[in-house]
C-alpha cells in the first residue's frame, strides 16, 4: 500500500516539477513613480511609466512627456532611445525629471515587490513605482 501511494504521488508531482513559472509580463501595464533615486516626485506633478504592447514605453517625466523602446528578457530591461516633449518647468523640476530620464534609460533589471511594486535598477540607482489603479476613487 505504502509502494502504491508513494507511485501516486510521485506520478502527480513529476508534470510540476517540469513545470517553467514565467516571470509577469510588464506588456500593457501603467506605473505611477514613487521614488527617483530616494528622492519622491511631488504628488501634483505625477511621473508615470506605461508599457506597451508593441516593446515601446512612454509616461510623464513630471514636466514633459517621453517615448521609445523598450525590451525585456526575463529580468532584464533595455530602454531607450527616448523622445520627449519639450516644455520648459522650473529648474528644480526639470533636474529631478533628468534625473529621472537618466535612470530609466539606464536601468539593467527589473523586479517586483512582494507588495507588487515595480523596481527598475542600474547602476547609477533606481526607480521604484506602484501600479497605477485603473479606476482610481475620488
Amino acid at each position: 500500500m505504502k509502494l502504491l501511494l508513494t507511485l501516486l504521488l510521485l506520478t502527480l508531482a513529476l508534470p510540476l516539477a517540469g513545470m517553467e513559472t514565467k516571470p509577469p509580463s510588464l506588456a500593457g501595464t501603467a506605473w505611477i513613480v514613487t521614488a527617483i533615486a530616494g528622492d519622491t516626485p511631488p504628488p501634483d506633478r505625477p511621473v508615470t511609466i506605461e508599457f506597451g504592447d508593441d516593446n515601446r514605453i512612454s509616461g510623464n517625466s513630471s514636466c514633459n512627456r517621453f517615448m521609445g523602446s523598450c525590451t525585456i528578457d526575463g529580468d532584464k530591461i533595455t530602454v531607450g532611445p527616448l523622445a520627449g516633449t519639450r516644455m520648459f518647468c522650473e529648474e528644480e523640476l526639470m533636474a529631478r525629471e533628468q534625473r529621472f530620464l537618466d535612470l530609466l534609460q539606464t536601468a539593467q533589471t527589473w523586479t517586483l515587490s512582494p507588495e507588487g511594486h515595480l523596481i527598475l535598477q542600474g547602476e547609477k540607482g533606481k526607480i521604484e513605482a506602484r501600479r497605477q489603479e485603473e479606476n482610481p476613487g475620488p
